[in-house]
């Protein structure tokens, strides 16, 4: 056996099923430091819930009945807003209606139940509807 052949062969057994599966080696998404902070900012977590489907096209009482339902009482300072638009399904070109509800995460112990719950309850209300959250650090002042 070659030293080529012999290196090949050590770096395939070295890599395990990583090699057979290519999907597994893609980087799995971590979360990142805190950021430092200007003075009078604190570091946080900014948590966006984005609410798509053909249920974004509610009302707008029915969007507000659901925020004062769901959103409020867990996090009575979020911000809700409305009209905005997402990726389509199927094309990245398409937008589709959706609500956001932006909520900043100052490390209490049931705020993440709180942003779950939130989306849960927009999928248990609009079984064909989708929710992503998006949880990025941030900077902030009260």
């Amino acid at each position: 056996m070659t030293a080529l052949k012999l290196a090949l062969a050590l770096a395939v057994i070295a890599a395990g099923p990583l090699a057979a599966n290519p999907v597994a080696a893609r980087p799995v998404a971590t979360r990142a430091a805190a950021p430092a902070c200007p003075a009078n900012l604190h570091p946080a977590v900014s948590a966006e819930i984005v609410l798509t489907g053909p249920a974004a096209e509610i009302s707008q009482a029915d969007w507000r009945a659901f925020v004062d339902r769901e959103v409020e009482p867990r996090f009575p300072g979020s911000l809700a807003a409305d009209h905005v638009y997402a990726e389509g399904d199927r094309s990245p070109f398409a937008r589709v209606p959706a609500h956001t509800v932006l909520v900043l995460l100052t490390g209490g112990d049931r705020e993440r139940d709180g942003v779950h719950a939130i989306r849960d309850a927009w999928r248990e209300q609009f079984h064909d509807a989708k929710a992503d959250v998006i949880e990025s650090p941030a900077c902030v002042g009260f």
